[in-house]
């Protein structure tokens, strides 16, 4: 089985040549809109075919800010896959740790599987992104 690209991905969705998933599907180029467009295919997507949605998702989405990670509740990694193709994915366990003498700090207790806690910090908020 091979993966497909993520421009195939969206050459696949597209839904003419004035949208942005064309203009990502030609020219590799992230268009306003483009993350709205791929969330609006999701209700049509199979299982496989949500896979390589969420996949697309991940790679075009920007790092998350700090006031967007503390109203999130569920995170899917940028590179971590689950055994379909899907992006790992990790909720929210806990409220976030935020200090005064530190504004751009903050700690996001979360949770993936049935055992494993860790948290999302400025450190590694780059290999997160929130989940539509």
């Amino acid at each position: 089985m091979s993966i497909k690209s993520l421009q195939t991905i969206a050459a696949e969705w597209h839904q003419g040549q004035n949208t942005a998933l064309y203009a990502y599907a030609s020219t590799g180029t992230i268009k306003a809109g483009l993350r709205k467009e791929i969330i609006d295919c999701f209700p049509f997507a199979k299982t496989k075919e949500s896979a390589e949605l969420k996949r697309l998702f991940v790679a075009i989405a920007p790092i998350p800010l700090k006031q967007e990670v503390i109203g999130a509740n569920e995170f899917w990694h940028r590179l971590l896959r689950n055994a379909d193709g899907s992006p790992i994915r990790a909720r929210r366990s806990g409220k976030t740790q935020v200090w005064k003498t530190r504004p751009d700090d903050f700690k996001q207790p979360v949770k993936y599987g049935l055992k494993q806690s860790f948290y999302i910090t400025p450190q590694n908020i780059g290999d997160w992104v929130i989940a539509p």
